[in-house]
């Protein structure tokens, strides 16, 4: 039984689609096209060995273009892109026009996809949430099991459709079951609304084995085994049995949508490489590199271009903070690397499935960073965020020190720190957190709201101030031992500290900060007691305006924190803490109230604060 295209008959309602919606909303350039392929390949991962892919470019002319295009039916398919191209207020109208000119007139580009050690296209005809149909079949449909995932076959694998000039792509996959071992060959493409042969058409057509399903209508089913293999050899998409099961993907007409002009395959083929040593560095890392990526060039099967993926020496800062053996509390050297743990309180999961929600969770976040030398690139003072996709889902540029250090940082969550219950909650509601490109964590996404009770705007706002008081703290001088201080921050910072000590100062307090969101102050800093002999000792926090005369009015402080071995409690407007016995520096946060009597936000702009700590020994509790 031969390979044909079968194509979806007009609504009934007359409803007409102008294309694949879901295209359009990922920016279709080459960092997006990388990361989508490549994390969905590494969410299919099978066991424990590597994931491999390979980007090959194929430019097809004369007989190898002419058997390629007999062998998928380009004399059927052309018709339906030809009346696509013709259908009016139709976007991608242009698009197929000049794509068909290109293949009349000049060489085929085609792009073939390979992963190895992957499940492949896994799942019946009619398995709906399987490999199969929400590569193959599905739209805006994604899967929900296993929260490592970057993606998930969702609006992701639209980059497929929206590279191709002719909005059509094909699949081979060799499977070891379900629904059978074997190979497996499919092809999708995602026309709009047209009219063909004389019929209307709903839009997408599908490369198979043509099958009567219901009521007299036609669809199009995977072809299997034999059929497919030999149809493959001539559709660039054969696949050997040596390398392994996984999906094949070829690409019809690749082009890049947001260029004018057509680039020569290897300079595309070279921002390949770039853009996955960027965004997957913290995979190709190690010994045993959980990701191998190749990209290729032909012309006619003649070899243009061929580079393997590596870790370049701009993202290499970056992977030696990662892999450090050695951690310090403090950067002072080129090259010295300093780790902290960063908190975040993950809002409660609403019920689902019938049964009840799920608490807030305490989760952290590893911070780790590297003081850079005095070479300098385009990534320095910013944070490779990564959580267990594998994959560095933004840098984000954070605050610079006081000084004049340098540094790369990277912040590891959920499964990318570990394997424990609250590393697992931190993965799914991070994931939850991400746009449709997976490239950043915010507040208000869809599933936010779906799975999540209120209050993810607040975590993650809070945990980017965390993430600044932190990077400063690393890489902020120890304070001398002069009471008034380093006399550069008292210049630059508008924070006053007061403290009243023991004598030969028992207690003195160190990297006091303060910052304003345009609503509130952020207060922290740590208290330490230098006696050798640790008394019993507490302190007070308190916060108020800055005065050129006076204590100046006081800020209620609303929300308060202390780090282990102490305990807080409101005494009015300030916080006490008590220390435990033994305890020789405790670390505090808190944040301000409402504003004093009728301050308001513009005067605070312009204005500092004084956060005043004073400490003092206590006599035990009888």
């Amino acid at each position: 039984m031969s390979l044909k295209w079968t194509f979806d008959p007009s609504r009934p309602s007359g409803a007409r689609q102008g294309g694949l919606a879901a295209a359009h909303v990922i920016q279709p350039d080459i960092d997006n096209f990388v990361r989508e392929i490549l994390q969905n390949a590494l969410d299919q991962r099978e066991g424990s060995q590597a994931v491999r892919v390979s980007f090959s470019f194929h430019q097809l002319s004369g007989e190898q273009k002419d058997n390629f295009l007999t062998a998928m039916g380009w004399g059927q398919l052309q018709s339906h892109i030809e009346g696509a191209a013709a259908a009016g207020g139709v976007t991608i109208g242009p698009q197929l026009k000049q794509a068909l000119e290109g293949v009349d007139n000049g060489p085929l580009l085609v792009m073939r996809i390979d992963d190895s050690g992957t499940r492949g296209l896994v799942g019946s005809e009619d398995s709906p949430n399987e490999n199969f149909n929400q590569l193959c079949r599905n739209v805006l449909v994604t899967t929900e099991d296993g929260s490592t995932r970057g993606g998930s076959f969702g609006l992701g694998k639209s980059v497929l459709w929206r590279f191709s000039s002719l909005s059509t792509v094909l699949f081979s996959s060799r499977i070891d079951g379900n629904p059978q071992p074997g190979f497996r060959l499919f092809g999708r493409s995602e026309l709009p609304f047209h009219e063909a042969e004389g019929k209307p058409w709903d839009g997408p057509g599908w490369f198979g084995v043509e099958r009567m399903v219901g009521d007299g209508q036609k669809r199009a089913e995977s072809a299997w085994d034999l059929e497919a293999e030999d149809a493959a050899r001539d559709l660039q998409l054969f696949r050997p049995a040596q390398l392994g099961t996984g999906t094949s993907i070829l690409i019809m007409g690749f082009f890049e949508p947001r260029n004018e002009i057509r680039r020569d395959v290897r300079e595309i083929a070279g921002d390949l490489i770039e853009s996955v040593s960027r965004w997957f560095w913290p995979s190709l890392k190690g010994t045993v590199p959980e990701l191998k990526v190749t990209v290729e060039a032909y012309e006619n099967g003649t070899g243009l271009y061929r580079e393997t993926a590596l870790i370049r020496a701009v993202e290499e800062p970056f992977h030696m903070a990662d892999t450090s053996g050695e951690v310090k509390e403090r950067v002072s050297e080129p090259g010295d690397v300093a780790q902290r743990d960063l908190a975040i309180t993950i809002p409660g999961r609403r019920p689902r499935n019938g049964e009840g929600g799920d608490p807030p969770v305490e989760a952290r976040l590893t911070l780790r960073l590297r003081l850079a030398g005095t070479e300098t690139d385009a990534h320095r003072n910013t944070v490779a965020m990564m959580r267990g996709a594998g994959m560095v889902v933004k840098y984000r540029d954070s605050r610079k020190p006081l000084g004049e250090q340098q540094y790369h940082a990277v912040l590891k969550a959920g499964l990318a720190r570990g394997r424990s219950i609250e590393d697992i909650s931190l993965e799914h509601f991070l994931r939850a957190s991400e746009p449709p490109s997976h490239n950043e964590w915010i507040p208000g996404t869809d599933r936010l709201r779906a799975e999540y009770n209120q209050g993810a705007q607040a975590r993650l706002n809070q945990l980017w101030k965390d993430l600044d008081l932190a990077i400063i703290d690393m890489c902020e001088d120890p304070l001398p031992e002069s009471r008034q201080g380093p006399q550069k921050l008292a210049e630059l910072f508008p924070v006053h500290g007061g403290v009243t000590t023991a004598p030969r100062e028992t207690f003195r307090p160190e990297g006091l900060h303060a910052q304003y969101d345009g609503e509130r102050w952020s207060i922290s800093g740590r208290v330490k007691c230098l006696s050798k002999q640790v008394p019993l000792w507490r302190f007070m926090v308190g916060v108020s305006l800055d005065a050129e005369t006076g204590s100046g009015e006081g800020f209620q402080i609303e929300e308060f924190t202390v780090g282990e071995g102490a305990t807080a409690s409101r005494q009015g407007v300030r916080f006490q803490c008590d220390v435990d016995q033994g305890v020789k520096e405790v670390q505090f946060n808190g944040i301000t109230g409402a504003l004093p009597g009728e301050v308001t936000a513009d005067d605070l702009r312009r204005t500092r604060i004084k956060i005043d700590v004073r400490a003092r020994i206590r006599e035990a509790t009888p």
